[in-house]
């Protein structure tokens, strides 16, 4: 199992709230965005996950169980935040993982030649699976990332299912 996480939680998670709130209310930041959910790039090291989907302190805690095994981003600090609007937003800080490609472009990408990320990829829903319980049902090559040359998983939401949930 991996470390704990040596950072000022308290730190990260506020400039997190203030990162959402500019997201949401003043149209700022650079975000990539799935189907339901969106990420911001804080700094180097950590980024905030936001989504108004029912389900995102689901997403949290499945990706803190997985970055236990060296399998998801370390992630800490959820909390909620309501618009000006009244959409509620789950939110919650995320270590940051060298994305394979943009999201929304995985279904163009070509591996380079001799490149085994897809058999890795094989792997990881695999050993995910076996130690989290997690059925990584959503894993393309956009959903996947590097950290510390370890191959994550990025993404928790709606499309996977802990392996005691039935479909």
């Amino acid at each position: 199992m991996l470390m704990e996480l040596d950072v000022d939680k308290e730190f990260y998670t506020d400039f997190a709230r203030q990162t959402v709130i500019e997201c949401l209310e003043h149209g700022s930041g650079k975000r990539l965005s799935g189907c339901n959910g969106s990420y911001v790039k804080m700094d180097e090291r950590f980024g905030v996950k936001f989504s108004k989907t029912d389900n995102m302190e689901k997403n949290f805690q499945r990706q803190a169980k997985a970055a236990l095994f060296g399998l998801g981003p370390k992630c800490f600090g959820y909390f909620t935040y309501t618009t000006k609007r009244g959409y509620t937003y789950g939110c919650y800080v995320t270590e940051n993982a060298e994305i394979i490609c943009d999201p929304n472009d995985s279904f163009s990408y070509e591996a380079p030649e001799g490149s085994t990320i897809y058999e890795d990829m094989e792997k990881l829903v695999k050993v995910m699976r076996k130690k989290t319980g997690f059925n990584f049902r959503d894993a393309h090559v956009g959903n996947i990332g590097f950290i510390d040359g370890r191959l994550v998983c990025i993404d928790f939401g709606h499309m996977s299912k802990d392996y005691s949930e039935r479909d």
